[in-house]
């Protein structure tokens, strides 16, 4: 499963702020010193289409995030860290992209409950202004990139009155939208094993990684969050998984040992292009590429400029794809963590 295998990569990643620096070094490698998002490239790139611009500031923004913070960088890492708190982020900021500009036209259901604006206003200026203002809101330790990204985006709007009622506009939609996910439960901090969460030692069971020895249970209340669309996390629970001593089991088990091998020191009936494929999607927690969430708007827009899909359309499908993320990872990790399921990516079940 996609999102429980990021679990094992961002749980390592901790380590920078709370974990023994040699387990997570040796394991993990070398420091990455992150080259920041150049925002002034996008205001040139996307100066008449904002939703393209914006999107692009937002997922580096959650790239920048999973990059762990180097000496003398004025920054803070993970603040939306792995994919149920990214997913979430993500899914706040297009909302409020999408709700100023369906404003204009009043063509889709609002979400936030604000249908419709005075005019006429500057759509640039709304989402600028609503992207900058739930972004700063979500990632704080960099919000001077963002109050830097929206002057770039004013200066160039020359028409005050307009531009004046797109800022209210957007500073109204994004305060709706972040005052309506208050106390959603995203404000529960992790859990720690051996202080608030116990394992079991029985086989099947979540344990802590061998290698970091990283003690956080990343998302083990995210189940418990306010979800965006459907009625709670268990409106869709997975279904349990198969016994240890079945022959569905078996099957899978042996499996992952025939294709899961690294071809050297264990044996493996991999492909190259199965190695290809598993190396592009194990980009989980890679600093700089983020959280899965990332990856999928990068898809979803190259996806929706083949189509040409108009700046509503597209802030509407951006709106879409990442509620739906952020639903999803509530959903999984709620079913992850009521079968207190193992991690597949590490020796305990292998």
């Amino acid at each position: 499963m996609k999102f429980s295998l990021l679990l094992s990569f961002t749980i390592a990643s901790v380590a920078f702020a709370s974990g023994p620096a040699g387990n997570f070094r040796q394991a993990y490698g070398p420091f990455f010193h992150p080259q920041p998002p150049n925002n002034a490239n996008n205001t040139q790139r996307f100066a008449n289409e904002p939703v393209h611009r914006w999107n692009k500031i937002a997922i580096d923004a959650t790239g920048l995030d999973h990059t762990p913070v180097v000496p003398g960088e004025h920054r803070t890492f993970g603040e939306q860290l792995g994919p149920g708190r990214a997913s979430r982020a993500m899914a706040i900021v297009h909302i409020a992209i999408f709700d100023t500009i369906n404003a204009a036209l009043g063509k889709y259901q609002s979400y936030t409950g604000i249908q419709s604006a005075p005019h006429p206003y500057s759509i640039a200026a709304a989402v600028a202004q609503a992207a900058h203002d739930t972004l700063s809101s979500l990632y704080p330790s960099q919000k001077t990139s963002f109050d830097q990204a929206l002057a770039n985006d004013l200066l160039g709007l020359k028409n005050e009155s307009p531009k004046s009622t797109g800022i209210a506009l957007g500073k109204q939609i994004a305060a709706a939208i972040l005052a309506s996910r208050v106390s959603d439960g995203s404000e529960k901090p992790e859990l720690h094993l051996g202080v608030d969460y116990t394992t079991s030692n029985l086989p099947g069971h979540w344990r802590q990684d061998p290698i970091s020895q990283i003690p956080v249970v990343l998302g083990a209340h995210w189940g418990a969050c306010k979800t965006f669309v459907i009625k709670s996390s268990t409106q869709f629970p997975a279904p349990p998984p198969p016994d240890m001593t079945s022959a569905r089991y078996a099957v899978a088990y042996n499996e992952v040992r025939s294709f899961g091998g690294d071809g050297i020191t264990t044996p493996t009936q991999r492909t190259p292009e199965q190695t290809f494929i598993g190396t592009f999607w194990a980009y989980d927690g890679t600093p700089s590429l983020c959280a899965p969430p990332r990856l999928y708007n990068q898809i979803t827009v190259h996806i929706a400029n083949q189509t040409h899909l108009g700046p509503v359309e597209l802030a509407r499908l951006l709106a879409l794809v990442n509620v739906s993320m952020a639903d999803a990872a509530m959903s999984i990790w709620e079913s992850k963590y009521h079968y207190d399921l193992p991690r597949w990516a590490r020796r305990p079940v292998i």
